[in-house]
């Protein structure tokens, strides 16, 4: 029983469906507190004319793009969408990826479902809360759902970049190796001689043969007398 215990706690844990629970419900028990504690359009700051927190709902995306009636329906397709492909590219390629995959995967899967659940069950759109201040600009205030999805995408972009900078190496370290070896072959090998050092090499031969039966024909005749 311990033994099973033990495996499955471990296939649990690498398997990085902790992680998206975790992330999905930080993220679900932020947005009920703001809520219920504070007032649609105040502002807290945390961190003066920094940092504050606030009470928002936005039907659209980021910068209100989407926004409305229509926007809502369409960005709850597409979050449906996205949500089951996720789950099934994770349950499909569960065994090929790496600890690096199933994490970012199960942060994508906590973002996108963090709105899915608002978009479905709001009719009044999206629990935003989080808001940044910079001089007399305000940036558009957002949830924790949406710093997972941003956050994921740029690691994932960054991993990418640097795998595939470590592949150009590796394969430019690999064509350098092949071209080394095949320069060193050719050194080793003797020359090969043109039509015209064949033909002196054969007529250089065929000298060297007369005047070897000459000499021959020579001891003979002395031989003779």
């Amino acid at each position: 029983m311990k033994n099973k215990i033990k495996t499955y706690g471990k296939w649990f844990f690498l398997s990085f469906i902790w992680l998206f629970v975790l992330l999905f419900l930080v993220d679900l028990i932020t947005k009920l507190v703001c809520e219920a504690y504070i007032e649609s359009g105040t502002k807290i700051y945390l961190i003066p004319n920094f940092l504050y927190v606030t009470l928002t709902y936005n039907t659209g995306m980021a910068w209100g793009l989407f926004g409305g009636e229509t926007g809502r329906i369409i960005l709850t397709v597409v979050s449906w969408i996205a949500s089951i492909a996720i789950v099934a590219v994770y349950i499909w390629k569960f065994k090929k990826f790496n600890k690096f995959w199933k994490a970012m995967l199960a942060m994508l899967l906590a973002g996108t479902l963090g709105n899915l659940i608002d978009r479905t069950f709001y009719s009044n759109g999206v629990i935003d809360w989080i808001g940044f201040q910079f001089g007399s600009y305000f940036f558009p205030v957002f949830n924790l759902a949406d710093s997972y999805l941003v956050i994921a995408i740029i690691v994932i972009v960054i991993y990418l970049i640097v795998e595939w900078i470590i592949e150009y190496r590796n394969e430019k370290k690999n064509a350098l190796k092949e071209e080394k070896a095949i320069n060193t072959e050719k050194n080793h090998k003797k020359p090969i001689l043109s039509q015209e050092e064949i033909a002196k090499l054969e007529k250089k031969l065929e000298e060297q043969k007369v005047s070897k039966e000459l000499i021959i024909d020579d001891k003979e005749d002395q031989k003779n007398n």
